[in-house]
This record gives structure tokens, C-alpha cells and sequence, in this order.
């Protein structure tokens, strides 16, 4: 478990550094022209979607005991949303 806890941490430091470089992205975005802002706050929307979703299921995961018959789903959706984010962050340029 305590190794566990220690990717938690991991996670959720990332998760609020992805955060950050969204809230870049998005003041960049409101200096181009409109069709390009459009197009690129949308895709940053979907990224701040995913990682609310990545953030609640980390939450969840944390709050449920280790021992409950859920909790290895709860990890394997927590683990799978923060990896479908690592690559969406992976795929955004700017």
C-alpha cells in the first residue's frame, strides 16, 4: 500500500502541473486570431474535462479503503484516465 501512496502523490503532483500548463495554454490562445483561439481552447477544454475526471477518480481511489471489494477497479480506472491525459497532454503543442 505504501507504494501505492507514493504514486498517489505522483499523480496528483502532475496532475496539478498539467493544471498549470493548461491555464499557459489557455492565455496564449487568447492572443491568436479567432478560428485558431477557437479551435485550441476547445481541445483545452477537453483537457481540463479529462483531468477533472483523472483528478475525481485519484480522489475516490484515495478515500476508499484498500481492503474493499472495489478498490483494484477504482485503481485501474483511476490509472487508465491519468494515462489517457499523459498522452492528450502529450498530443497538445504550444
Amino acid at each position: 500500500m505504501e507504494a501505492a501512496l507514493g504514486s498517489f502523490e505522483l499523480m496528483e503532483d502532475q496532475l496539478r502541473k498539467w493544471g498549470s500548463r493548461l491555464s499557459v495554454l489557455t492565455k496564449r490562445a487568447a492572443h491568436g486570431d479567432a478560428a485558431a483561439e477557437k479551435s485550441v481552447l476547445n481541445r483545452i477544454k477537453s483537457l481540463n474535462h479529462r483531468r477533472s475526471r483523472a483528478k475525481a477518480r485519484l480522489s475516490l481511489l484515495k478515500s476508499t479503503a484498500y481492503d474493499a471489494p472495489n478498490w483494484q477497479q477504482l485503481r485501474i480506472e483511476a490509472e487508465e484516465s491519468y494515462i489517457e491525459l499523459a498522452e492528450a497532454m502529450r498530443n497538445m503543442r504550444g
